[in-house]
């Protein structure tokens, strides 16, 4: 069969790993169908599919530290880009907001690195 179909790739991560903006990008191929050898520019640029999608589409984002509050003496620890808190996050208004102040690194029984803030 001399058809030329596009194959994408799985989508990559988010260009941000909170907040509004970000962006995730797949490659596409052109290959020909059965074989999946390179086919060059032989598909159907009207078929192809979209290489490029806000982040927003997957369902994946997070809000910001700096947009969160947990309240006063509230501990955090982060790990992996992620961030675990000893009580639930708040949404809070950046009108409000002045700023964190972050105290030293302890470590826990665990050996998990905790923070107040």
């Amino acid at each position: 069969n001399c058809t030329a179909d596009w194959r994408p790739s799985v989508w990559g991560q988010c260009s941000r790993t909170c907040g509004d903006g970000g962006v995730q990008m797949r490659l596409l191929r052109c290959v020909w169908r059965g074989t999946r050898k390179p086919a060059g520019r032989n598909c159907q640029s009207s078929l192809r599919p979209t290489a490029i999608r806000a982040c927003q589409e997957a369902g994946n984002l997070l809000e910001c530290p700096s947009k969160l509050s947990t309240g006063a003496g509230a501990v955090v620890a982060a790990a992996s880009n992620a961030i675990v808190a000893s009580r639930p996050f708040l949404p809070k208004g950046l009108e409000n907001w002045r700023g964190w102040r972050l105290y030293d690194w302890e470590t826990n029984s665990n050996g998990q690195f905790r923070r107040k803030f």
